[in-house]
């Protein structure tokens, strides 16, 4: 009885390790690096976030097409929908927040000459405070679709 239980518990340690802990060291990751955006707006990251916003639109178009691929398991395939529209949510932020960050970097110096110091400096502080937001907020979809697939995935290996 004692080897049933130390196995179960192995089983559930194991498991713990090759599903969950990943997922959650990639979000560590990309908390890392919002903070380090958060840090330094000035710094130009647009190609990270472009490398970003690719990953995530192609982890989209792989979860959508699973979910078309499967006919009979109808929560299955809600899952790999939800999944899909979680990762392309955050395709959608990574490259608005990009798209605008880009742009305080290259328009900073037009608006100061056109709108003065205050009135640009505002209107950049604003700028400033919704990228890092949206960089959260597309981290935090995009560790939703992570779980979710890689559960999905994993319940799938069970089966065989």
């Amino acid at each position: 009885m004692k080897s049933k239980s130390f196995s179960n518990r192995f089983n559930s340690i194991s498991y713990f390790i090759i599903t969950k802990l990943p997922i959650y060291v990639l979000w560590l990751v990309g908390l890392y690096f919002v903070v380090r955006f958060l840090n330094d707006l000035s710094q130009d990251t647009t190609g990270v976030t472009n490398s970003a916003f690719a990953i995530l639109a192609s982890f989209s178009a792989l979860c959508f097409t699973a979910s078309r691929s499967i006919e009979n398991e109808k929560e299955v395939k809600n899952s790999y929908e939800y999944a899909g529209e979680r990762f392309f949510h955050a395709a959608i932020l990574f490259i608005t927040a990009s798209v605008i960050k880009y742009g305080i970097l290259s328009v900073k110096p037009l608006l100061i000459s056109y709108l003065g110091l205050i009135t640009s400096t505002i209107i950049v502080s604003v700028m400033n405070i919704s990228v890092p937001l949206l960089f959260s907020y597309a981290l935090n979809f995009s560790h939703i679709g992570l779980s979710v697939i890689n559960k999905l995935l994993w319940l799938r290996v069970a089966l065989r």
